[in-house]
């Protein structure tokens, strides 16, 4: 059986626009955090993933276990294996992060 990975690219951008000439996209793509997903997302069906955000309290919310099922090209489906929702199919959108402890602000 052949795995396929897919993966995913962040587009970073600057959050003031006055900065875009200052900051190349290639240095935020090279920025490696705490607490913010890398520049790539490499990703596999059947896997379990662990949800990083809150996004519909009390169904999905950090920490919940994901099996993904589908990987789109902006849109990833999963099946809730924990919590009020398990079973339930969902949809994960692109998310926006933009770090806070960083002297210019970007949009990963």
């Amino acid at each position: 059986m052949e795995v396929c990975i897919t993966e995913y690219q962040s587009v970073d951008t600057v959050v003031d626009n006055k900065q875009v000439p200052s900051y190349p996209v290639e240095f935020f793509n090279s920025l490696e955090l705490s607490r913010v997903p890398s520049d790539k997302l490499r990703i596999t069906v059947g896997v379990p993933v662990l949800l990083r955000r809150n996004l519909d309290v009390p169904r999905l919310y950090n920490d919940t276990r994901l099996q993904i099922i589908h990987l789109g090209p902006k849109v990833v489906r999963a099946t809730v294996m924990t919590g009020i929702a398990r079973g339930e199919n969902v949809l994960i959108p692109r998310i926006p992060i933009i770090p806070k402890d960083l002297p210019s602000q970007f949009k990963r």
